[in-house]
């Protein structure tokens, strides 16, 4: 019996003599490390660092930055408990204090491509794309193959108007990885703002070739066709995006705006009043356009 017992206490010390260490002798256990792909934890700040993980294993972020905050306290230059705690802070949505924390984790590790592409993200999500673009461009001088990072930028880029910026991202991002439809999506967008229509229906067909079932491709298609004033491949299209996700508010707006361009009035209000159960602000619009063209016959 005696030897069974000292087996159970090998395979549980692990984490038990840590935890007892902290709360008993918390002086000495100051003293003792715990390395974690090479960086050296206090014991104490390992077992705030272990339980925040667990924690957020378990998405429980707000007791996963409790945690990792008490890490903190104890180690306050440790990368990967910064981290962490941008992370959390990214899933409670608190942005700002994501970034002062992935900072921090730059200035100890500038050679951190994760850290910065996280960066972008939170950068993103307050409105700074500048500032997201510039994160993303780290990652690349990092990663030059790094698709994610491609891809973001090229979004980031079109968000502010570097349409040709968005159009040579989007290239190198759909070399690296040519089945992900989406990319070709914002490609064909970037085509689009530039002119280049052909180019534009070339990629977005490309996009529906992987993704046969992607509203917003077929949504898009329909909007270049429109800005062509190719009315019949607009309709065809904003039909398709609207028999995928038939609750797709833009579509029904644009395809009532191509109505109107035909003359159609009775089709256009169809699209109106379809628009008043889903989105009222869209459905104000295309009723002020609806109204203007209406005057105008007059």
């Amino acid at each position: 019996m005696q030897k069974a017992w000292v087996r159970v206490v090998v395979v549980v010390s692990a984490m038990g003599v840590v935890f007892l260490l902290s709360v008993l002798f918390p002086d000495v256990a100051l003293k003792i490390t715990k390395k974690i792909r090479g960086r050296a934890f206090t014991i104490t700040s390992y077992v705030k660092y272990k339980t925040g993980v667990r924690y957020e294993k378990e998405g429980d972020y707000e007791n996963a930055l409790d945690s990792f905050e008490q890490g903190a306290e104890l180690d306050p230059d440790n990368p990967y408990i910064l981290f962490r705690i941008g992370c959390c802070n990214v899933k409670l949505e608190h942005f700002d204090k994501a970034i002062e924390s992935y900072k921090k984790v730059i200035k100890i590790n500038p050679r951190s491509d994760e850290t910065y592409y996280n960066l972008g993200i939170a950068y993103s999500k307050t409105g700074r794309h500048n500032e997201a673009i510039e994160a993303y461009k780290e990652v690349i001088k990092l990663d030059p193959d790094a698709f994610d990072a491609l891809f973001n930028i090229s979004n980031e880029y079109y968000t502010v108007g570097q349409f040709k910026e968005s159009v040579e991202a989007c290239k190198q991002a759909v070399q690296i990885n040519p089945d992900y439809s989406p990319a070709y999506i914002t490609l064909g967008l970037a085509y689009s703002r530039l002119g280049k229509y052909d180019e534009s229906i070339k990629s977005l067909k490309k996009a529906l070739k992987i993704d046969p079932d992607s509203s917003i491709a077929y949504n898009d298609l329909g909007l270049v066709y429109f800005r062509r004033e190719n009315y019949d491949e607009a309709i065809k299209s904003f039909k398709h995006a609207i028999q995928i996700e038939p609750n797709y508010a833009q579509a029904h707006f644009l395809l009532g705006l191509v109505y109107l361009k035909l003359g159609d009035e009775d089709s256009s209000i169809a699209e109106y009043r379809v628009l008043l159960k889903l989105d009222k602000e869209l459905a104000d619009a295309l009723s002020a356009d609806i109204v203007a063209h209406a005057l105008n016959k007059k």
